[in-house]
């Protein structure tokens, strides 16, 4: 029996780390121990958690050291066992590098998938969605649709990116995020040259909660933009080019406060995951995006602003087959779960079509666009 178009094979990678010696030692399970030992300060309780034998756990340690040439866990009979402060710095680089390779992996697994899904279903309906990344689009890209069903190849850019592939017809929807308040006309004067031609239609995904990441607890008091001046506060943050990134830039201008100055501005990471994984692992201690990300690594977020995120097409395009199935993907009950579960999103109305002026009014200086709703199918 051969493979059937909705039941394709799962493309699936994970990180091995491990380091070459005469007996290579495996890292993962390295790992997995010390961060045991860190939790519990017993070896004995630690390989029961580590779902190890006391034997094994003891020779895994053992050989680590014989390996790196250091001690990594102190021993006592009162004090039960403790990291050392090289075994303590070891633990918080591998995770921090583990958490990037994962990202990296799980992005790297996407685009195989989708080459693989492509490869199975070419005869299928496809709809090319370029977009800046954010959790409801992944959730998007979770459903497995019917071989009759609509298939989307996904590309994450910035808004700008994303709208200006739209332009020149390189995706067939769009997805861009604008800040509300009094940050969206400046945001929309940027790209105001890549949303007036050819007309576009925008769909409204949901409405986000953005700010500042900062570790669990906030132990260094972390309240506002004006914070991040200060000399100890080290800072991670999008890359330039990014709807976060220009509404960080614009809070900033805001308070008349100097990025110069700011420790580590110039430090980027491309997704919300990878700015709160930086300030999670402790190699930040501010990063700025949505709350989704700051919940998902076990860090405390600052609510600063409010983004809603939206598909843009062209609007001729609204009664086509493709729009019309990605528009009912939208709205189906999968999806809406889904939504219900982010944290920091709002996806009232969700599938709303709007013309450009009823999105932005004033603020977009459009006069000229029809407003009738004869198209919209809202």
């Amino acid at each position: 029996m051969g493979t059937s178009m909705d039941e394709c094979a799962q493309v699936q990678v994970q990180a091995q780390w491990s380091i070459a010696a005469a007996s290579n030692l495996d890292l993962n399970v390295l790992m997995q121990l010390l961060a045991a030992v860190d939790k519990v300060g017993n070896l004995s309780a630690a390989a029961k958690l580590a779902q190890l034998s006391y034997r094994h756990a003891w020779g895994v340690i053992r050989n680590a050291e014989q390996i790196l040439a250091v001690p990594l866990i102190d021993t006592s009979r009162r004090q039960g066992s403790k990291l050392t402060d090289f075994a303590r710095q070891f633990l918080h680089k591998y995770r921090l590098a583990d958490q990037k390779t994962q990202l990296f992996l799980n992005e790297q697994q996407q685009i195989l998938s989708t080459s693989l899904q492509n490869l199975y279903k070419k005869q299928q309906m496809m709809l090319r969605l370029y977009a800046s990344h954010g959790f409801a689009v992944e959730g998007l890209m979770r459903q497995k649709p019917s071989h009759q069903e609509l298939y989307i190849e996904l590309n994450y850019r910035t808004g700008m990116e994303a709208l200006a592939a739209l332009q020149k017809g390189e995706c067939d929807v769009a997805g861009f995020e604008v800040p509300m308040g009094h940050y969206q006309a400046p945001t929309l004067a940027i790209y105001q040259q890549v949303l007036t031609q050819p007309e576009l239609a925008l769909v409204f995904l949901a409405q986000r909660n953005v700010g500042l990441f900062v570790q669990a607890g906030n132990p260094l008091g972390i309240h506002s933009m004006a914070d991040l001046m200060r000399p100890e506060v080290r800072v991670v943050n999008r890359q330039p080019g990014s709807g976060s990134r220009y509404l960080m830039e614009l809070m900033i201008a805001e308070q008349n406060l100097d990025a110069d100055l700011i420790l580590n501005y110039g430090a980027t990471e491309f997704t919300h995951m990878a700015v709160a994984a930086h300030v999670a692992s402790g190699m930040a201690d501010v990063g700025f995006g949505i709350e989704t990300a700051a919940q998902r690594c076990g860090i405390d977020f600052i609510s600063l602003a409010k983004q809603r995120y939206f598909f843009a097409f062209h609007r001729d395009m609204i009664d086509s087959s493709i729009i019309q199935q990605f528009l009912q993907r939208l709205g189906s009950a999968e999806y809406h779960q889904y939504m219900q579960q982010l944290a920091g999103y709002e996806a009232k109305g969700i599938g709303t079509i709007f013309t450009l002026a009823d999105a932005f009014g004033e603020d977009f200086g459009l006069t000229t666009l029809q407003t009738s709703h004869d198209w919209t199918h809202s």
